[in-house]
């Protein structure tokens, strides 16, 4: 399975509010509210997650570009 995956979040969690829920996430014994620090991480992590994923698209793209117009 993937490290990403793995429950606590410390080792491979996608982004570092991420890690921060699994771990907080990992103690609860069932159902209940979140607290306003869980919505917090959740906001950051969406916002971490967001620039991850437009930063790898940028370099995929550059990639693209690249093979299609090589400079030589």
């Amino acid at each position: 399975m993937d490290s990403n995956s793995k429950p606590g979040g410390t080792n491979g969690s996608v982004t570092p509010s991420t890690a921060l829920l699994n771990q907080s996430f990992a103690i609860s014994k069932g159902p209940r509210m979140l607290t306003p620090y869980e919505i917090d991480l959740l906001r950051k992590s969406a916002h971490e997650m967001t620039e991850r994923f437009q930063w790898l698209r940028e370099q995929e793209e550059a990639r693209k570009r690249a093979e299609d117009h090589p400079s030589s």
